[in-house]
């Protein structure tokens, strides 16, 4: 479902389809669709190295988000 805020090439790349909801925190740029909660990050290599580690990390006294892939490999580009 494209919005006002953001892109629907967004919605695309993470195959969302649900209705788009601003949540309350996040500084007012983080939203949930379907499952999926989207915030903006900036485009730092290092961001991506810790999404890959961060699918081999298994918590047992902590709650840690697993990343979703998106359709693309790279978006934005």
């Amino acid at each position: 479902m494209p919005s006002k805020t953001l892109p629907p090439e967004l919605f695309a790349a993470f195959n969302a389809t649900g209705t788009l909801t601003l949540l309350d925190s996040g500084q007012g740029k983080t939203y949930r669709v379907d499952d999926i909660v989207l915030k903006p990050a900036a485009l730092d290599p290092g961001y991506r190295y810790l999404a890959e580690i961060q699918r081999d990390i298994t918590c047992e006294h902590f709650r840690m988000p697993k990343p979703v892939d998106c359709a693309r490999a790279t978006y934005p580009r």
